[in-house]
């Protein structure tokens, strides 16, 4: 009898992890599409310069950052203690630029990036206003990409 209802409890649960099936592809499916390629990524950078050029803002610096993922030994050793974004299995780059001009150039600096990498994770915004640059603005952007484990994401480490 215990076992049987063991039995029946097992299929209760098979059962609905089998109509969770699709869902979870779909969410993996999103996952992919956030993620890039280095080769996605070089060229982006290359793009973010011109579209601020383009807007007039002055592209004062930019810096990359690349974090390796855990491999899969320190994932397991680390996964107790550490949220999982932080074992994950992709390379994180975080690019952090610093640029200056007018706020409405700024904002569709921003908003270009989102429409051109869908990728990316706008991650921090600080603007500041200085009465030397007046009417011109500092700004501030951390941005977040995600890379596939394997890719070489080396290439786009340093600064600009």
């Amino acid at each position: 009898n215990t076992e049987m209802n063991a039995t029946l409890t097992n299929a209760t649960l098979i059962n609905k992890l089998e109509k969770r099936v699709p869902e979870l592809e779909e969410q993996i499916e999103m996952l992919r599409q956030k993620t890039a390629s280095s080769a996605e990524i070089i060229p982006l950078i290359s793009t973010m310069e011109e579209e601020a050029q383009r807007l007039d803002l002055k592209f004062l610096n930019m810096v990359t950052n690349v974090q390796e993922p855990l491999s899969p030994d320190q994932r397991k050793v680390q996964a107790q203690d550490t949220p999982a974004w932080e074992t994950s299995e992709y390379t994180k780059i975080v690019i952090t630029i610093n640029l200056q001009g007018r706020y409405k150039k700024i904002e569709e600096f921003i908003r270009t990036l989102q429409i051109i990498a869908p990728f990316l994770v706008i991650d921090e915004v600080s603007i500041r206003a200085e009465e030397d640059i007046y009417p011109e603005l500092q700004a501030r952007l951390v941005i977040k990409a995600y890379s596939r484990e394997g890719e070489n994401p080396d290439v786009i480490a340093g600064e600009f």
